[in-house]
């Protein structure tokens, strides 16, 4: 025999599903929102860095001239936040550090250059700062300042490996350029809010190229 369900159970039911389903429900809705969000911001960076690095190689621009900022300014940097900015995005919520790279052999460098002279390094030679599209000065790079060693092969023809590249990233004489962008996040939903204090504050990635 089926039993009949008594007065007020189906109330009761509905009940303990609003207090233990629905805020565990709500909790997986907002975290995959944020998720995707972080996501989705991330692959937009991940591609304007390597855009960037790509369209500075492509139009070969000397980071000697005096007109390189403005250079890399109108034909990298721009084209990046095209990209990356969204409808709705604050363009001064983004920084960009394009950095030269170039390798040096140690007997054809003074004591001056940074390691060992006698050492074959891979250093930052040049670097320049934007921030919200325009021109900016700063010190935020996460690869290091200008005459930073990137890579190093010590005097005896080992390899540091504590450095970032190894020398074989770039032949005598050869040049190269790393591009880093930032972006201030914020979260999106009030879970991300909650957990902010785990949550990135700025988002980073960057390319070699």
């Amino acid at each position: 025999m089926f039993m009949r369900a008594r007065p007020g159970c189906r109330g009761q039911s509905l009940i303990e599903f609003c207090l233990i389903a629905l805020p565990v429900l709500i909790v997986l809705v907002f975290g995959a929102l944020e998720l995707g969000a972080f996501l989705g911001c991330l692959n937009r960076m991940t591609a304007s860095a390597r855009e960037g690095a790509r369209m500075y190689m492509r139009w070969n621009i000397d980071a000697s001239l005096a007109s390189a900022s403005s250079d890399i300014q109108t034909r990298v940097v721009t084209p990046m936040m095209t990209s990356v900015v969204q409808t709705g995005e604050l363009t001064s919520s983004y920084k960009v550090v394009v950095s030269t790279l170039k390798r040096l052999d140690g007997p054809n460098r003074s004591t001056s250059t940074p390691a060992n002279a006698n050492d074959d390094v891979i250093i930052i030679d040049k670097q320049f700062y934007y921030a919200g599209g325009a021109s900016s000065t700063g010190s935020y790079s996460r690869i290091g300042a200008v005459d930073s060693v990137l890579a190093q092969n010590l005097a005896n023809g080992s390899p540091d490996t504590s450095k970032i590249l190894t020398l074989d990233y770039l032949a005598s004489g050869e040049t190269s350029v790393c591009v880093e962008i930032f972006r201030d996040y914020t979260t999106l939903t009030p879970l991300g809010k909650i957990i902010s204090g785990i949550t990135p504050t700025t988002v980073y990635d960057k390319c070699f190229f």
